[in-house]
């Protein structure tokens, strides 16, 4: 019975957890770049997203695994030195760089998402937002 139970709740809240991640990961950039409010930037991110949870799985592991490794490399080069400063400093350089890159690939899978499945609406247009082409054409 308590794998039964586990295994339930496993399902209830890990699973559905995993799935809103991929159907909201470029919400933020959406909400941005659009000027819509939060709901109608969830709603289009659902839609970019669509079915391409492979890829999106794919993408997060490589921008991890990209702003992991410097930041494992730092924190094995702090370990063992007196310099407590100078450690948290570069530390705090590192982590910054690496929210930057992460937030700049995601900002780039939203343009690409935009191109390959509907460009930006044209209420966001009329706000001043940039327009994406739909035709991919560079």
């Amino acid at each position: 019975m308590t794998t039964l139970g586990i295994t339930i709740g496993f399902v209830l809240l890990i699973i559905p957890g995993i799935l809103l991640t991929f159907r909201w990961y470029v919400a933020v950039q959406a909400a941005a770049i659009e000027r819509e409010g939060w709901l109608p930037a969830m709603r289009r991110s659902r839609q970019l997203t669509g079915e391409i949870y492979g890829h999106l799985f794919a993408f997060a592991l490589l921008v991890g695994f990209i702003t992991a490794v410097p930041m494992a490399v730092a924190r094995a080069a702090a370990t063992g030195h007196d310099t407590l400063a100078a450690a948290f400093i570069g530390g705090v350089l590192l982590h910054s760089f690496a929210l930057a890159f992460a937030a700049l690939a995601t900002a780039l899978l939203y343009y690409d998402l935009t191109s390959r499945y509907g460009p930006v609406s044209a209420q966001a247009v009329d706000q001043g937002a940039p327009a994406a082409s739909g035709s991919g054409d560079a």
